[in-house]
């Protein structure tokens, strides 16, 4: 919307400062069927002289000065990014969901062809394996022996931060302390 005043044109940003202001609620915009913007004129004498001077603050000016920020694109380019994702998604449920009814209809069709004590023996078998691979992989927890090892090392760069090769006995110490616990856990671990 254009302002005349004292024969000046002013550029009047009162919709958008009124919508970013939160008062977008308060009154409907009209919407113009032509193109061209509303020209209102005000002559001098018929502004209230409290309305002569109006304080803006600085968040709304930047506000609407960031209209057409390269902020605006990316956060359009991330709701686009969004929506591929979520249509990727979509579609890997739907394959999920797929594979799940043929692998019902699956076992549907083997179920009857399998006895009851085949079966069985097949659980068994899985739950003496899955025992297995968890005993040997997952139950076996070392301490860390490298630990004063590795605080000397980092002592020794805190101090040294410009004279880094002071450092490098700790360095060979820890690299040759981490290869033998290697070797003793793979030892240990041959055995199970």
């Amino acid at each position: 919307m254009f302002i005349y005043v004292h024969g000046r044109i002013c550029l009047c940003l009162l919709t958008t400062v009124h919508y970013l202001m939160g008062s977008a609620q308060s009154y409907e915009e009209s919407t113009h069927s032509s193109d061209h913007p509303k020209v209102v004129r005000i002559e001098r004498n018929q502004i209230p002289e409290e309305y002569r001077t109006v304080a803006v603050s600085n968040d709304v000016v930047n506000q609407i000065l960031n209209l057409g920020n390269p902020e605006n694109e990316n956060i359009s380019n991330l709701r686009k990014q969004l929506a591929e994702e979520r249509e990727v998604n979509f579609k890997l449920r739907e394959q999920v969901k797929n594979l799940k009814e043929s692998v019902v209809s699956l076992q549907r069709t083997t179920t009857g062809k399998i006895s009851v004590a085949e079966l069985q023996a097949r659980k068994n078998a899985f739950d003496e394996t899955l025992e297995r691979i968890e005993k040997q992989y997952f139950s076996y927890h070392p301490e860390n022996v490298c630990k004063m090892i590795e605080t000397d090392l980092m002592e020794c760069i805190t101090k040294n931060k410009n004279k880094l090769l002071n450092c490098t006995s700790f360095a060979v110490d820890l690299t040759k302390c981490a290869s033998d616990f290697r070797e003793k856990v793979l030892k240990e671990m041959s055995h199970f």
